[in-house]
């Protein structure tokens, strides 16, 4: 996965997958501190748990946007 650019989103290429890009949400950003580790551990917990590579890309994009605008 590679960040697309500053607020689209993240693109997606894999083996065996077509590429395909995932818009980012519009959040108020409070600290981007740890938005990597949110965003690769959901990733991988996802593909773990079986979840198909878009649906986990998915999840891991909502969960980084849900970090990176959460002060706590």
């Amino acid at each position: 996965m590679r960040r697309a650019g500053r607020r689209s989103g993240v693109a997606v290429a894999a083996r065996d997958h077509e590429p395909f890009a995932l818009p980012a949400g519009e959040v108020q950003l409070v600290s981007t501190h740890g938005a990597g580790d949110a965003f690769t551990g959901t990733l991988c917990a996802a593909l773990a748990a079986g979840s198909q590579l878009r649906r986990a890309g998915t999840m891991a994009n909502e969960t980084a946007a849900l970090h990176v605008s959460n002060a706590d």
